[in-house]
């Protein structure tokens, strides 16, 4: 049975405020300038990472940039290089990646004795033994990240990261973020203007790292990103995909159609393909960039078919007690190292409690290591929860997606201790949609529709997209009802309704009956028209 709470006063007189209200914001949110953007001498080592660089561009040194594996990671990476071969076109770059799903100076990375300079967007602030280990080599390090960091500023290297500025105000900027500060920096120390030609990368990882966008900077250099697409593997991609873009570039779409093929292709390609997908980054040959977007397409399928049957396999085996508030689980012989942040999180969702799968670590006997993910309703800081367990070698990573290191004789402490924890904490295991109005047959019309489609773009990244309910909807439908690839499409009060991939067993049981259905709907602007339509997110038969 399909469940739904109302979250307000269901108010459909009045959508727009009502939709705010529910979600604490102000329609001031939507409209943002220059004002929001916070100054980057908030930030610790601004001016020593900008000479950094500088000193080592002016003597021609080989300079290293590790590209981090997910979207964030290959943004920022993208917008350092870019910039740099703007301001020095004959900079020694190299562009290095990580062999797996790994993080920073990994071992997977080689940085090489005729590297001066080794720069790390989007990753490392933890990495004090690996910044060591390099200056004992004569090779600075340069950090740009925006990562939780439990053991403050690293000795060997200058570190730029928002969470350990105290005087930064915004927290909620990815790397590409934080890189994009760098670079305002950098065209002030020049007397440049070019950082604002990388607001659409900055745009794409904010988005793809879900970071809060009730943060009026990160929103703002959204909203600039959106609407000054200048990157040719960004336009290549949206020209590949955009057929489930249906003609819209916005954070809802970045979040389901652009992101997840690029993170498919960190995760499920082989390291010539993920390679290619950087190089895609900084290209300016746009048939390299359109190949190279089909090709991250067609790698998200592979992952999806890998990751489907990855998941079959575990939940064959699977037990999980009554009282189980937790899931810790091996899966070293079921799942490809690469998607196990990935299964994670799917099992998370489906069993509705914090969850963190592991494999046993290459070159400690004794230890495991893995990816854990949280739930909201059960622990808003997973990765704070671990470190408190003091059981943990490691937590690394977001709030409630990370990574950790423990020794295999305390994984059974562990979840003792987490159960212990999380014992009075609700498992809630179904679906239940957060609506923000419940609407008989007779109250549906075209104000409501378009005045909510007209905020469509608006939606994502801690603010929701409105969800309505349609009660009780006498409907008798055919085969004349289905159009295009799978949709059904029909009218109510001359309203558009439209289920999009809709399955033959959702055909059969509602074509050629009369039939009366709930169905929860989001409103979206149709774009061969101009006019707003309710986009059927579930439905069911009422009782």
């Amino acid at each position: 049975m399909m469940k739904y709470n109302l979250i307000g006063r269901n108010d459909f007189f009045m959508p727009i405020e009502t939709v705010l209200d529910n979600r604490g914001i102000n329609i001031d949110l939507f409209d943002l300038d220059t004002s929001v953007i916070e100054d980057y001498n908030h930030y610790d080592n601004m001016y020593n990472g900008i000479e950094l660089l500088l000193k080592h561009l002016k003597n021609n040194n080989e300079i290293d940039i590790v590209g981090d594996c997910d979207v964030d990671g290959a943004t920022s990476c993208a917008m350092i290089y870019l910039y740099i071969k703007e301001i020095y076109p004959k900079a020694n770059l190299n562009i290095l990646i990580h062999e797996g799903k790994y993080h920073g100076l990994s071992k997977d990375i080689h940085i090489s004795n005729r590297t001066k300079l080794v720069i790390l967007p989007d990753s490392s602030s933890n990495d004090h033994k690996e910044h060591e280990e390099l200056c004992a080599r004569g090779i600075d390090v340069l950090v740009i990240d925006h990562h939780n960091c439990d053991i403050g500023y690293s000795k060997y290297a200058t570190v730029i990261n928002n969470q350990l500025s105290n005087n930064v105000k915004n927290k909620e900027l990815c790397g590409a973020g934080v890189v994009m500060k760098f670079l305002k920096a950098l065209d002030d120390y020049l007397f440049e203007d070019k950082s604002s030609y990388y607001n659409d990368l900055c745009c794409l990882g904010n988005v793809a790292d879900m970071m809060n966008l009730k943060s009026e900077e990160t929103r703002y250099y959204v909203y600039q990103g959106l609407t000054n697409i200048n990157n040719l593997f960004l336009k290549a991609l949206i020209e590949t995909n955009e057929f489930d873009l249906d003609g819209k570039y916005n954070i809802e779409k970045i979040g389901w159609v652009v992101a997840p093929k690029l993170n498919g292709t960190i995760r499920s390609g082989n390291q010539e393909e993920k390679m290619k997908m950087y190089e895609a980054f900084t290209s300016d040959n746009y048939e390299f960039c359109l190949e190279t977007a089909k090709m991250c397409k067609n790698i998200k399928t592979r992952q999806d078919n890998a990751v489907k049957s990855a998941m079959n396999n575990i939940l064959k085996t699977l037990k999980l007690n009554d009282n189980d508030k937790c899931l810790i689980l091996e899966v070293g012989q079921n799942l490809n190292q690469s998607h196990t942040g990935l299964v994670a999180q799917k099992l998370s969702d489906k069993f509705g409690i914090p969850t963190l799968l592991y494999r046993n670590v290459e070159d400690k006997e004794d230890y495991v290591a893995g990816s854990f993910r949280g739930i909201n309703n059960i622990t808003k800081d997973l990765r704070n929860d671990l470190l408190k367990s003091e059981l943990v070698e490691y937590g690394e990573g977001h709030p409630n997606a990370g990574g950790f290191e423990i020794h295999k004789d305390k994984l059974s402490k562990l979840k003792d201790y987490l159960n212990e924890l999380y014992k009075d904490k609700e498992v809630i295991t179904s679906k239940e949609y957060q609506v923000d109005f419940i609407l008989q047959e007779q109250d549906i019309d075209d104000y409501l529709v378009n005045q909510l489609a007209s905020l469509e773009n608006e939606f994502g990244n801690g603010i929701s997209m409105p969800l309505i309910v349609f009660e009780n909807i006498e409907l008798s439908l055919d085969k004349g009802n289905s159009k295009g690839r799978n949709n059904i499409v029909f009218y109510i009060n001359d309203i558009k309704f439209i289920k999009k991939y809709a399955s033959k067993v959702l055909k059969d049981k509602l074509y050629n009956k009369n039939i009366k259905l709930n169905i929860i709907g989001k409103c979206t602007i149709d774009t061969y028209n101009n006019t707003g339509q309710i986009e059927v997110v579930d439905m069911e038969v009422a009782q």
